[in-house]
C-alpha cells in the first residue's frame, strides 16, 4: 500500500500534540548565538587581555549590551518553558549554566571594572543571566514530558526522506504479496540499521534486568543469514527497547522518553545519525501501517475463540486502542475511554462529538490533532458515519470553530 508524503506526516504529526506556532518575541537559533557569542568574548577578553583602560570599558560596555539582550529573550524563553509551550532544543543554555570557568572570567571581568560607570549594569546583568539559566535548566526538568514529544515530532518535520518511502514501496512491490513474517524482518533490519548508526550510543547502559529481558534469539532470526551479533549490538539493542514499546504485531517508539533522550543530545549526535534516527522511526510507522491490515484476520480468528461478550482484555486483543488517548492515561482506563468514544461517534451529531472532545482534551485525558483529516479518519473507524451530515468538510468546519 503506497503512501504519499503528505498523508505520512498528517499521520505522524497529526496524532502527536500539535505544536504551539503562535509567536514568541525570542528566536532560538538568535538566543543560541547569543549566548555562544557571550561565552567566546569573555573567553577572548581574558586570554588577550589589552591595557588601555578606554578600549576595556569599550569591550565590557558591548559584552554588557548582549547579555542584557539575550537575557530579554530569556525570560520569555523560561516562561513558555515552565508553560510546557517550548519545543526546541536548547541545551546552549544547560552548558552556560554549568560552565564553572565562564563564571570565574566573567568575574573576574566584573572585578576590573569596579569603579567605572559600566560596573553597575554589568554585574546586575551577569546575576540576572546566572539566575535566568538557572531557571531554564530547573524548568527543563520539570517541564511536562509531553514537550519532549512535541520536540520530537516538530524535529522530524526537518528531516524527513521521500527516499525512505520510495525503499519502502519499492520492497512491497518486491515482496507482494506482503506477510506479517516478512515485515517482521524488515523492522529487524530498520533497527540493526539504527543500532549500527550508534542512534542509541548516549543512552545510560542497559541493566543486567534489561539486558536478560531481550529477546535476542528471535532478533537472530529475523536478520539476514551470516549478521554478526556482537555484544556492543546486544547491549544498544537493549537501550533500544528502552525507548520503544511492543503491542500485537506493532513496535512504537514511546515519545515522550524518546523525545527527551534526542533532546538531551540533539547537538551530540550527527547529521547521519540524526537522519537515522528519524528514518528509523519512519520506517517503524510505515511498517506498523502494513502490518495494521492483517489485524482485522487475526481478530476473526481470535473471535471464534471467544464469547460474544468479551472482556476488556478481549477487546484489546481483538481492536485497536483509540489513537488520541493521553500518554498519561492508563491502558484500564484507555479502554473505557476508547469505548466511550465508540458510543459517542454513533449517536451524536458532528457539533455535540466535537464539543465532547475537545472538553476530554482539555481535561488531558486526549490529544486532539491539528489536522481535521487526521481526527476525521480516525473517528470514521471509531464508527462515526461518514454520509450525509458526517461528511468531511462539514467536519472540518466544526473542527476549527
Amino acid at each position: 500500500m503506497k503512501k504519499t508524503i503528505d498523508e505520512i506526516e498528517e499521520s505522524q504529526v497529526g496524532v502527536a500534540l500539535a505544536a504551539d506556532d503562535s509567536a514568541t518575541p525570542y528566536d532560538l537559533n538568535e538566543l543560541s548565538e547569543i549566548l555562544g557569542d557571550i561565552r567566546l568574548l569573555v573567553s577572548q577578553y581574558c586570554i588577550r587581555p589589552t591595557r588601555k583602560k578606554q578600549t576595556k570599558v569599550m569591550f565590557v560596555s558591548s559584552l554588557t549590551i548582549m547579555i542584557k539582550c539575550a537575557n530579554d529573550q530569556l525570560a520569555f524563553y523560561d516562561e513558555d518553558l515552565k508553560q510546557s509551550k517550548i519545543v526546541e532544543a536548547f541545551c546552549i543554555s544547560s552548558g552556560l549554566y554549568r560552565d564553572d570557568e565562564f563564571w570565574d572570567l566573567i568575574d573576574r571581568i566584573c572585578e576590573e571594572m569596579k569603579g567605572e560607570e559600566v560596573y553597575q549594569s554589568l554585574l546586575e546583568n551577569r546575576n540576572q543571566l546566572q539566575s535566568l539559566l538557572a531557571d531554564a535548566e530547573n524548568a527543563m526538568r520539570n517541564c511536562n514530558p509531553i514537550v519532549f514529544e512535541k520536540f520530537f515530532f516538530r524535529k522530524k518535520l526537518d528531516y524527513n526522506d521521500s527516499g525512505v518511502m520510495k525503499r519502502f514501496n519499492l520492497w512491497l512491490y518486491e515482496n507482494q504479496p506482503p506477510c506479517v513474517d516478512k515485515l517482521r524482518e524488515l523492522r529487524a533490519q530498520a533497527v540493526a540499521k539504527a543500532l549500527e548508526m550508534g542512534v542509541f550510543d548516549f543512552a545510560p547502559s542497559p541493566s543486567q534486568k534489561e539486558m536478560e529481558e531481550v529477546r535476542l534469539e528471535i532478533m537472530k532470526e529475523l536478520l539476514p543469514y551470516g549478521y554478526k551479533v556482537t555484544e556492543e549490538f546486544k547491549v544498544a539493542y537493549a537501550k533500544f527497547y528502552r525507548f520503544a514499546r511492543k503491542s500485537d504485531l506493532m513496535v512504537r517508539m514511546d515519545y515522550k522518553r524518546y523525545g527527551h533522550y534526542i533532546l538531551n543530545h540533539f547537538y551530540e549526535f550527527s547529521r547521519e545519525q540524526l537522519y537515522a534516527i528519524f528514518e528509523l522511526d519512519m520506517m517503524l510507522f510505515l511498517i506498523n501501517q502494513e502490518m495494521d491490515r492483517f489485524k482485522p484476520e487475526m481478530a476473526k480468528d481470535l473471535d471464534s475463540t471467544v464469547n460474544e461478550q468479551p472482556d476488556s482484555n478481549q477487546t484489546e486483543a481483538t481492536e485497536e486502542l483509540f489513537h488520541f488517548i493521553h500518554p498519561s492515561v492508563d491502558d484500564e482506563e484507555g479502554w473505557k475511554i476508547h469505548n466511550e468514544v465508540k458510543r459517542l461517534v454513533r449517536r451524536m451529531s458532528i457539533p455535540d462529538i466535537i464539543k465532547y472532545l475537545k472538553k476530554l482534551n482539555s481535561e488531558n485525558i486526549i490529544l486532539l490533532p491539528i489536522v481535521s483529516t487526521v481526527a476525521y479518519d480516525e473517528l470514521v473507524r471509531m464508527g462515526m458515519p461518514n454520509t450525509g451530515g458526517f461528511s468531511k468538510e462539514h467536519f472540518r468546519k466544526q473542527y476549527h470553530l
